[in-house]
């Protein structure tokens, strides 16, 4: 826990060591917006299919009908 906070200070001076609002850096699972805009777009307009099937239609293009 040091390390990082000496980090800052070397970098930024005092400034560096005051608190600092956390975020994370990155989504792991977060679903790029055109995907999602297109998985969505695809299940208003297949209601009857299951999420399974849905996700597979997407990623390859065709949807298996045996369920």
């Amino acid at each position: 826990m040091f390390y990082p906070w000496y980090a800052r200070y070397e970098a930024f001076g005092e400034a560096g060591l005051e608190d600092r609002r956390p975020h994370p850096g990155r989504v792991w699972n977060r679903i790029p917006d055109e995907i999602r805009k297109a998985l969505v777009d695809l299940a208003l307009n297949e209601p009857e299919l299951p999420p399974r099937d849905l996700v597979f239609s997407k990623i390859l293009g065709t949807v298996d009908s045996r369920h």
